[in-house]
């Protein structure tokens, strides 16, 4: 079943977001359509109908139609001390159902006078009721033009080819050389080895003197590594460092992901149980087992590392000196 409801350059242009980063949310929304397992669903929702609709939205409906059941948008109206939806209205889409059996006509479910009065149970993402992607379109926003700026560089990059030489007879007779086979109709240089030092000196160079590329690369590694951590994705994103990873950091990251997938697991578990008590249905959600594992090493990994420096403290403690 298509969800139209939601337009995705419309929602681009609305946060300022550009193609790549763009490109990269919708890249983030697969996977967090494979992060929990929906069980025991009627025939005509699937559970990436509703992590969908959760993801781009922060909250959806499930209601029961006749006696065919639908997910979908709606328009809140009222609330109770419980923050439960007592009155609201389903945004209306034609879909057809994954088993074909099923077919939603906008006219099913459009209200013609007042309110949809028909029994639903509301389902939402987090604690804020917010869309996945809300805690990071600041970042992807950063992504973005680090990325533009990466465009431009590896542009740049390829915009000569350089040729060394120990002196200047061989520059000239690589040159002769490389005139003859040389394809592409791009530009080259030779240089020697005294005009190579000069260029190095002049590159272009970012923080700590490192080159420019090279800074662009670690900022979007970083903005990817935050951007996954604040949306749940329990999988090590970190960029390649050749000093080893400060433990903390990686305790911090992991609880991070932990208490984003925990609090939206817990409001979802919370819908189905209303679902299964006001439908008599026997809905199950959890994380898949992909999920579990990766929560499960990573427990694993932290235990070790707590297990090695506790035996790095009892070797460093004062022995008492028995003479």
């Amino acid at each position: 079943m298509s969800l139209p409801i939601f337009n995705i350059t419309q929602w681009g242009t609305a946060n300022n977001v550009g193609s790549y980063s763009l490109s990269y949310a919708t890249s983030l929304e697969k996977i967090m359509s494979t992060i929990f397992k929906w069980e025991g669903l009627p025939e005509e929702i699937e559970g990436w109908m509703i992590e969908r609709l959760l993801f781009w939205r922060g909250e959806c409906a499930f209601w029961k139609l006749g006696d065919k059941y639908i997910t979908t948008p709606f328009v809140k109206k009222d609330w109770d001390m419980y923050n439960l939806t007592t009155i609201a209205n389903p945004i209306p889409y034609n879909g057809k159902g994954p088993t074909s059996k099923f077919t939603l006509h906008r006219e099913d479910i459009k209200p013609k006078i007042g309110f949809f009065k028909e029994k639903a149970v509301f389902i939402t993402n987090n604690i804020n009721k917010k869309n996945t992607l809300f805690p990071v379109i600041t970042l992807l926003r950063e992504m973005q033009g680090v990325y533009v700026e990466l465009s431009n560089e590896r542009k740049n990059s390829r915009s000569i080819n350089l040729f060394n030489a120990n002196d200047k007879k061989t520059a000239k007779t690589m040159k002769n050389e490389i005139d003859n086979i040389y394809y592409g109709n791009e530009p080259f240089a030779i240089l020697t080895t005294a005009s190579q030092k000069i260029i190095d000196s002049a590159t272009r160079l970012g923080d700590k003197d490192k080159d420019r590329t090279v800074v662009l690369w670690e900022s979007f590694s970083k903005y990817k590594k935050e951007i996954n951590e604040l949306v749940g994705i329990p999988f090590d994103s970190r960029a390649e460092k050749k000093e080893r990873v400060l433990e903390q950091e990686v305790n911090v990251s992991q609880i991070q992901v932990n208490e984003t997938l925990q609090g939206m697991l817990m409001f979802r578990e919370r819908a189905v149980k209303e679902i299964n008590k006001t439908f008599n249905l026997n809905i199950t959600v959890g994380f898949d087992s992909h999920i579990e594992n990766a929560l499960e090493q990573q427990d694993n990994q932290e235990q070790i590392n707590t297990n090695t420096n506790k035996i790095g403290d009892n070797e460093n403690e004062i022995q008492p000196n028995n003479n």
